[in-house]
């Protein structure tokens, strides 16, 4: 019984040795290699959830006095805290001129294209009485739904790419849209306008990059494009939509680097969640975003229910000018 009781210890030590220093290698290769791999890529994107056991190793083995376990833990502690309060965002002090100035609603949607509750979707993004509404994944399908429920009354203004699967995108405005171009970025359309908000012209792109799990390649091509996109438009600048990346993944990093803010973190709702959207057993994490510019106040954000889709809605309240 004794020895049996040895292994049982044994095993339970060498496993809890393993997950903390599995983490703490996992954090030193997203520090010095980031998203290099499809696995990199995929844990980077799960920050929030993948690094929690090693708070758990960390304290049982300080209690234990297991200090080297606890050291080792530690370093995937103090990475993920480091990421994760950078990430979350300290809401920003709205000017109070912001007020006054014009406003402009922003929505946007990976509505799903094989969505089953098409109409009653599309009913949901009407009620959110946006000023410009971009959509991803829209089908032939979605196109008739989209017609049918009364965009083109609500919205005069549009540009709609409609195509089969996953890459399909259209663009609602009751502004006039400007300068609008739709470029090919890894084979899917990314529509990009310009509207004028007051005495400012908005340029916007509508985004959907191809996922990690299709291939590292592809999605590289993807995020790559949509960075010189976003590099392209003129100022002040709104980036919308399915990033298939959480803010801890490169592409999101470089996108930052640009000035483009994240419109959850400019409010403190960096945590906030958008996908699998109760589809999927997958822990849930926040793959849609609205990126803005300093130019841009964000006073309000929030997340729709997004009825028949893996993804809830983004919708955005700015002050231009």
């Amino acid at each position: 019984m004794d020895g049996a009781r040895r292994l049982i210890t044994r095993s339970a030590g060498a496993a809890i040795w393993a997950v903390a220093g599995g983490l703490a290698l996992l954090a030193a290769a997203q520090v010095l290699a980031h998203d290099a791999v499809t696995p990199l890529t995929v844990a980077a994107a799960y920050t929030v959830w993948v690094y929690l056991p090693a708070y758990l190793v960390a304290s049982a083995a300080a209690c234990f006095r297991r200090y080297a376990l606890a050291g080792v833990a530690l370093v995937a502690v103090a990475f993920h805290a480091l990421s994760v309060t950078a990430s979350i965002g300290a809401a920003e002090a709205i000017p109070d001129d912001a007020w006054a100035a014009p406003r402009l609603r922003v929505l946007s949607a990976n509505v799903y294209d094989k969505n089953p509750d098409r109409d009653r979707l599309a009913r949901e993004l009407l009620d959110a009485d946006a000023d410009v509404v971009l959509l991803q994944e829209i089908t032939p399908a979605w196109a008739r739904t989209l017609h049918r429920n009364g965009f083109g009354v609500r919205y005069p203004y549009s540009v709609v790419e409609a195509m089969n699967g996953s890459g399909g995108q259209a663009v609602y405005s009751r502004l006039p849209l400007h300068d609008v171009e739709v470029v090919s970025v890894a084979r899917w359309p990314t529509i990009t306008a310009a509207l004028d908000v007051g005495s400012t012209r908005v340029h916007l792109a509508n985004v959907h990059v191809v996922g990690p799990l299709h291939g590292r390649p592809i999605h590289e091509r993807s995020a790559g494009g949509i960075l010189r996109v976003a590099r392209s438009l003129g100022r002040p600048r709104i980036v919308a939509g399915d990033f298939n990346a959480t803010p801890y993944n490169r592409s999101m990093q470089r996108l930052a680097d640009l000035g483009l803010d994240d419109a959850h973190e400019r409010r403190g709702r960096g945590l906030a969640v958008t996908w699998p959207n109760g589809d999927e057993l997958a822990p849930p994490i926040r793959i849609d975003h609205v990126l803005v510019d300093d130019e841009l106040t964000v006073l309000r954000v929030a997340e729709l229910r997004g009825h028949g889709s893996d993804h809830a809605p983004v919708l955005v309240d700015l002050a231009v000018g």
